[in-house]
């Protein structure tokens, strides 16, 4: 009970951060920024499900993502995301931990607005990210 009043304390007095209106979780919608925006937005993702039968016994694996965007024109928006990976885990056999805590690269997302959704029956948008992890390239 004690932490229940201290949580809710804390949710109370906590300040607000704007955030965007995405609609879509897990796809991008067609607009782009603002000329002039600047949005930072962290993400961590949590990866805890193996167990003592695939050879990881209380496995976990946290990917941080931190990305910066900006919008360079109406119709143009950049974003730089630098990664990083946790991963943990105990082999049930041997016992042996194993820890890594690595960087896991970087990309540059592009982003053009061809058919703005406002004033078109339809919005596309140009997509292109360039990522680089220190021995990989992808595009």
């Amino acid at each position: 009970m004690k932490y229940s009043i201290l949580l809710l304390g804390a949710l109370l007095l906590a300040g607000t951060a704007p955030a965007d209106n995405r609609l879509f979780t897990y796809t991008y919608e067609p607009e782009t920024e603002p000329r002039g925006d600047w949005e930072i937005e962290q993400a961590v993702t949590a990866r805890l499900a193996r167990d003592a039968a695939v050879g990881q016994q209380h496995y976990q694996r946290w990917q941080f993502s931190t990305e910066v965007e900006h919008g360079f024109t109406e119709r143009y928006t950049a974003a730089l995301y630098v990664n990083h990976d946790y991963e943990r885990f105990t082999d049930p056999a041997t016992g042996a931990k194993t820890s890594n805590n690595h960087w896991a690269g970087i990309s540059l997302e592009n982003r053009y607005l061809v058919l703005d959704p406002v004033s078109n029956p339809v919005g596309l948008t140009l997509y292109l990210e360039p990522t680089y992890d220190g021995d990989n390239a992808e595009l």
